[in-house]
């Protein structure tokens, strides 16, 4: 292998740092952001902070593989969400917290697999229930994704 080949693959292989960031701390490779701080490949980023494989976001907060993220806070692989706190595997929500797996939410707080909901809390697959219904349904039902080995399996029981 000649020269050129190696370089080319080794270039290809480590990442490089960024090619438009301004004014960001920590945040090598970063592109096209502004004023980040502590972030580790993120596109399209302003004003975040601990902020890890992200595009299109926007004043956020220890946030992981998030896109079209705006003004939230501990996100892990959430798409399209605004002020939301809190949240996994969510898309389309506005003004949520503690919840996981929702879809098109806005101002709700401790749900489980819900769609189109609006002002709700202790709510697992869209059906109300009890404080400590909700926690011990969510604990059980995480408990058997564990045990099954994956989410949907997990799902289709319960």
């Amino acid at each position: 292998m000649d020269f050129f080949e190696e370089y080319t693959k080794l270039k290809l292989a480590v990442p490089r740092c960024a090619l438009f960031n301004i004014a960001g701390q920590n945040s090598d490779y970063c592109a096209y952001g502004r004023y980040n701080k502590n972030c580790y490949i993120c596109r399209g980023a302003d004003y975040n902070e601990d902020l890890l494989y992200a595009y299109w976001a926007y004043h956020n907060k220890d946030c992981v593989d998030c896109s079209y993220t705006y003004d939230s806070e501990i996100l892990y692989d959430c798409v399209d969400c605004r002020k939301c706190y809190d949240l996994s595997f969510c898309q389309d929500c506005q003004a949520c917290s503690s919840s996981q797996f929702l879809y098109n939410c806005h101002g709700c707080s401790d749900c489980y697999g819900c769609v189109n909901l609006k002002q709700a809390q202790f709510h697992v697959f869209n059906k109300k229930l009890p404080r400590e219904a909700y926690f011990a349904r969510v604990a059980a039902i995480k408990a058997q994704r564990k045990t099954s080995g994956g989410l949907l399996r997990g799902l289709r029981t319960c």
